[in-house]
């Protein structure tokens, strides 16, 4: 039996509202013989019923249960079954246009890739890099520089996306290097991934077919909400990246990894302003910038280069000073909230804008 073109690994977890969507536009696709994984994370709705219905009225689609565990985990089993050439992802929430995986198994083949990049419509803070077959040292030159995150002086340059559901995997790169999803973080369990598996590439294509995967940030999204315990996570993930970043040694991503824990280190103290325990939020932010892991990588890196936000973020880390920390944020916050809004709306009156702009060229 030839083996399927592409294998889809769809991790499910409680989202009886917008499974049917994902899965009849996975089914709906252009590409034949795709074999698609539908991973059930233990769900405690309705999830579970709708995939094994789904699987038996479709060839294509195999089902397995597992207990909850996590994203990572699920992945993790999906990709032991996948029998495909290539593996892509599709997350339960989503849903996929009818040519996405035609359009990127045709991208692969034609270059013989080992990983193709289809940039996502909608992700404005992430790097957009240029379309491109890249083999061998232009990897190191133009993938290599950015798939870690750094801040700059505009803002935030939150690299090319690390989103899986946006790439396809040659499946013998993944098995031959043994490259799994990290379980022991339930955060940015993309991230490890697609940073391993771009080390071990030899042809990366990037490319830009419009909107071929339609994300759906939902209401319980776990960007938009207070997580407990996250720097145990990050913290757990970020060890984990060092090391294997340390390990490489065709390109030198010391200083680049001291950069993506300072940025992660930012983000886990914003998170804990969501925290409804005062005393909680001050022992946590403490806790992160006064570990060694954060401490290191601020004393590491450099500041300048960075935007007004970060340094005042940068600053306060480095004199260990968490309540001046946690000030600033909510003070910041608060403006962001109250007032840019306000701004931004003055700003799009034409003759404002105008009177602005004479006003700058004085």
């Amino acid at each position: 039996m030839m083996e399927p073109k592409v294998s889809v690994v769809v991790p499910v977890y409680n989202i009886e509202k917008y499974l049917m969507e994902c899965l009849e536009s996975i089914a709906a696709q252009t590409l034949g013989d795709i074999q698609v994984l539908l991973i059930d994370d233990g769900s405690k709705d309705s999830s579970g019923k709708i995939c094994r219905e789904f699987s038996a009225s479709h060839p294509n689609f195999e089902y397995y249960y597992k207990d909850n565990g996590g994203t990572a985990s699920a992945r993790n089993v999906g990709l032991l079954h996948a029998k495909g050439e290539y593996i892509g992802f599709v997350d339960s929430d989503d849903y996929i246009e009818a040519d996405m995986f035609e359009t990127m198994y045709c991208a692969a083949k034609d270059a013989d890739a080992d990983i193709v990049y289809c940039k996502m419509a909608g992700l404005n803070d992430y790097l957009d890099l240029p379309n491109g077959v890249y083999r061998g040292e232009d990897i190191k030159k133009v993938i290599y520089p950015v798939i870690l995150p750094h801040v700059v002086e505009s803002g935030t340059f939150r690299t090319v996306d690390w989103g899986n559901c946006s790439r396809l995997y040659r499946r013998c790169l993944v098995q031959n290097n043994n490259v799994r999803f990290y379980e022991k973080s339930r955060r940015c369990e993309d991230f490890a991934f697609s940073v391993e598996c771009a080390l071990h590439a030899d042809t990366y294509v990037v490319m830009d077919a419009g909107e071929l995967y339609h994300y759906r940030p939902n209401e319980n999204s776990k960007s938009r909400s207070y997580t407990k315990n996250m720097w145990i996570s990050i913290r757990s993930l970020m060890s984990y990246m060092a090391e294997m970043t340390s390990g490489y040694r065709e390109y030198d991503f010391s200083n680049a990894m001291q950069m993506c824990i300072f940025y992660f280190s930012a983000q886990v103290v914003r998170n804990e302003l969501r925290s409804p325990s005062k005393k909680q939020r001050e022992e946590n932010v403490c806790e992160v910038i006064n570990d060694p892991l954060c401490s290191v990588a601020v004393e590491t890196v450099s500041c300048n280069g960075m935007n007004k936000e970060y340094t005042e973020i940068y600053s306060y880390m480095k004199n260990h000073d968490h309540r001046g920390l946690i000030r600033y944020l909510k003070r910041l916050t608060w403006k962001k909230k109250h007032i840019m809004p306000i701004m931004n709306s003055i700003f799009k009156s034409t003759v404002i804008s105008k009177l602005y702009g004479k006003l700058r060229r004085r």
